[in-house]
């Protein structure tokens, strides 16, 4: 993203451009007549997915500012604003703020547990077979499990035995629940992107990464800073550069009948006018 004046233009354009796709997808879907419940569904995804993707498009633009008080802030604070009558809820996420699960020792992964709740058995048999995934060997843990474990109950994928490519793979590790799996995700990464940053950290990645309790004061600040009732968000990013810098734009966009939709996008910004922006992984 440049500092250029005719960079948010530019921005503002594609936006547009996006919403007129959209309506043209809507009218197609329209003009077949078919049953009326199916071209509801197509219709409310398809203004999910455009709403989703100017989403992106928006918080690329707010990152872009040159002006610091103007640009969006990396923590996790959530914006809430519409398209074309969806509402959207946007955070940028810096993924130095993030626990590195590929890398993270024993006791930082056993702290990520135990902050989402787990204990006594349920937190050892986890903490080992998520160690077990992730490692080199075929032993398994005390308490973990290795390809054994996992043909006895005819599981379609095995240990990986070495670093996990994408997060939702942490689903086919044994004991690892949806639940726990939506409260761990947020402060998880899987980049090695430079050290780990505090100021713009999820509460339960520092709890981990500093290996302090939830009702630290630490953990608590920074809980009231993400929920904008402790510092104000540009204090807290203002001197942070964010070229090279990975960062997760997620939007959600939810429809007025409930219909809801989640973009996750890991971007990252460079110097680059011709590219200024790298997709990362998107999903």
């Amino acid at each position: 993203m440049t500092g250029r004046d005719d960079g948010g233009f530019a921005m503002v354009t594609a936006v547009v451009a996006v919403g007129l796709f959209a309506w043209m997808a809507l009218l197609f879907l329209q003009a077949g007549r078919g049953d009326a419940v199916l071209a509801r569904a197509a219709t409310d995804r398809a203004r999910l997915e455009a709403a989703a993707d100017a989403g992106v498009m928006i918080a690329l633009h707010g990152l872009g500012q040159e002006n610091r008080t103007l640009r969006w802030p990396i923590d996790g604070t959530a914006r809430t604003l519409s398209f074309d009558g969806t509402a959207l809820t946007v955070t940028v996420e810096d993924e130095r703020g993030k626990v590195p699960i590929n890398t993270a020792s024993p006791q930082v992964l056993r702290q990520l547990l135990a902050g989402i709740g787990l204990q006594g058995e349920g937190l050892d048999a986890l903490q080992d077979a998520i160690l077990d995934w992730i490692d080199g060997d075929d032993a398994p843990r005390a308490h973990g499990a290795e390809d054994k474990s996992y043909l006895a109950v005819g599981a379609e994928m095995l240990p990986r035995n070495e670093a996990i490519r994408t997060l939702e793979e942490l689903l086919e590790v044994r004991g690892m629940s949806p639940e726990s799996f939506a409260r761990l995700a947020p402060s998880l990464t899987l980049l090695e992107a430079g050290a780990f940053n505090e100021r713009t950290a999820t509460p339960l990645a520092l709890m981990a990464m500093h290996q302090s309790s939830a009702n630290s004061v630490e953990v608590q600040n920074r809980a009231r800073d993400i929920a904008g009732a402790g510092r104000p968000a540009i204090e807290i990013t203002q001197d942070i550069s964010l070229k090279g810098r990975p960062l997760t734009l997620r939007v959600e966009a939810r429809r007025p009948g409930g219909a809801a939709l989640t973009r996750i996008v890991v971007v990252e910004l460079t110097s680059d006018p011709d590219q200024p922006v790298w997709i990362r992984r998107s999903r």
